[in-house]
């Protein structure tokens, strides 16, 4: 058996403080996983939890950096909405609006 750690604030509230958070997972996606991990020799078995914490850590490093990259981004998407609503209400020309979207992409 796989036993993940999850940090309390992803976990749901129980009436019992003491309760441990548990993963829902599909039972189509939990079944060839048991089936692999049943058919483990014990050194597998060692690798596959060694492994895991890795690539679980690794895929919360993915989805950090995609929140930084949306973050860091944000105010470059606001000023380029910004400037296609002011050509849209006509306050500034086909030319300025090219002239602003380009000079937002090069940066």
């Amino acid at each position: 058996m796989l036993q993940i750690s999850i940090p309390s604030q992803y976990g749901s509230t129980s009436a019992n403080p003491e309760a441990t958070p548990t993963l829902s997972l599909n039972k189509q996606i939990i079944k060839p996983l048991q089936k692999v991990w049943q058919s483990a020799t014990p050194q597998q078995k060692s690798l596959l939890s060694a492994l895991t914490p890795v690539m679980l850590g690794a895929g919360a490093a993915g989805l950090t950096m995609v929140k930084r990259t949306f973050i860091a981004n944000a105010p470059l998407l606001t000023e380029m909405v910004q400037n296609y609503e002011a050509y849209k209400a006509g306050d500034i020309s086909m030319g300025q609006y090219d002239y602003h979207r380009k000079n937002y992409v090069a940066n």
